[in-house]
């Protein structure tokens, strides 16, 4: 299993540090980086790269969901398309979020919690 980051962010002026110091202690490598608007998740070749570089059994690694989207549907579709892949996807600022907690490849799932009553 290896695990492949991807950092972005939105303006020129931002730095990255942060994030890519996060992706570097989660053991990820090669990591994709880029600064690109935060509009869509078109026009970031650097995501493609990211997922293109996922093999069977590899992990998409996020230090935070709204690096790579912007809303539920295209996060979905990148989990599909990762899945389409035999990868997962771990976002750190999601620990709930964890890949080996699914429901099938690439579908994070959510841990049981306490029903009422």
């Amino acid at each position: 299993m290896r695990k492949v980051g991807y950092a972005r962010v939105s303006a020129q002026h931002q730095n990255l540090d942060g994030q890519l110091g996060a992706l570097v202690a989660e053991g990820c490598a090669p990591v994709f980086q880029e600064k690109a608007s935060g509009q869509s998740t078109m026009g970031r070749p650097q995501l493609e790269k990211a997922i293109a570089a996922l093999g069977t059994g590899d992990v998409l690694v996020l230090p935070e969901w709204d690096r790579a989207t912007r809303s539920m549907l295209d996060g979905i579709q990148i989990i599909q398309r990762v899945a389409a892949r035999g990868a997962l996807v771990k976002v750190l600022d999601k620990p709930y979020l964890e890949p080996d907690q699914h429901d099938g490849p690439g579908h994070p799932g959510f841990p049981e919690r306490p029903r009422p009553g």
